[in-house]
C-alpha cells in the first residue's frame, strides 16, 4: 500500500507514464493529477487556463514568443518573464497543496523537484527503447513511423528543456530519481505491480529489506 506516500512520475514520451499513473492511482484508491494541475493552478492564480496549457512542460523559449506576441496567448499585462514566474509559482503551489492533502500520483511538471523537501515522496522515472515508443505512438495517435519519431523527439526535448531549466537536476539522470523503470520490458499492469511492490518495502527497517 502507498500509505502516506506521494508518487511523482517523470516519463519519456510513449513510455506509458500516463497509463501507469492512472492504474496505480486506481489500485491504491488515491487521486491522480496530470492536466488537472493546470485547472487548479489557473483557478488558484486567477490567470487564464490557456496560458498554463501553452506553458505546460515547455522550455523557456515560450516566454520569448509571449514577449513578441502576448495577445496571441491571451495575456496583455506584465513582462513575459514575470508571466513565467507567476505560472511556475502557481504550479508549485498547486503541487504542494495536493501533496499536503495526502497520498496521490502526480505526473511530470517537475513535481519530484518541487517536493524535494517532503519526506514521503517516491520519485519515479519511466523510459523505454525508442523503437518501442515509436510503435506505441504510431498506434495510439495513428501516425506514420516518421511522424511518430518526430513527435517523440520534439516532446522529449521540450520536457527535458523545461525540467533542466527549472530544476538543478537533469531530466533523464537516474540520480535525480528514486526508481527508474524500463517499461519496454513489462506490460502496464506488471509495471504498476512492480511499483506497488517497491512501495510496500519503503517503510520497512533496513535490516528487514
Amino acid at each position: 500500500m502507498v500509505k502516506s506516500t506521494v508518487i511523482t512520475i517523470g516519463r519519456q514520451y510513449g513510455s506509458g507514464g500516463r497509463d501507469v499513473g492512472i492504474e496505480l492511482a486506481r489500485r491504491e484508491g488515491i487521486p491522480y493529477y496530470d492536466k488537472e494541475l493546470l485547472v487548479k493552478a489557473a483557478q488558484d492564480s486567477g490567470l487564464n487556463e490557456g496560458i498554463f496549457e501553452d506553458f505546460d512542460e515547455k522550455p523557456k523559449r515560450l516566454l520569448y514568443a509571449m514577449a513578441m506576441d502576448p495577445y496571441s496567448f491571451g495575456y496583455t499585462t506584465g513582462p513575459a518573464d514575470q508571466v513565467g514566474t507567476d505560472i511556475e509559482a502557481a504550479f508549485d503551489k498547486a503541487i504542494k497543496e495536493v501533496a499536503s492533502e495526502g497520498p496521490c500520483v502526480i505526473i511530470g511538471r517537475c513535481a519530484d523537484y518541487v517536493l524535494q523537501e517532503y519526506d514521503k515522496v517516491m520519485r519515479i522515472f519511466l523510459y523505454s527503447p525508442l523503437e518501442t515508443r515509436v510503435k506505441v505512438v504510431m498506434s495510439r495517435e495513428n501516425l506514420s513511423e516518421e511522424d511518430a519519431r518526430k513527435r517523440i523527439r520534439k516532446i522529449d526535448k521540450e520536457r527535458a528543456s523545461y525540467y533542466n531549466f527549472y530544476t538543478s537536476q537533469k531530466w533523464n539522470d537516474m540520480g535525480s530519481y528514486d526508481v527508474c523503470l524500463n517499461t519496454g520490458l513489462f506490460k502496464i499492469n506488471d509495471t504498476v505491480s512492480i511499483i506497488q511492490d517497491i512501495l510496500s518495502h519503503q517503510d520497512r527497517p533496513v535490516d528487514e529489506r
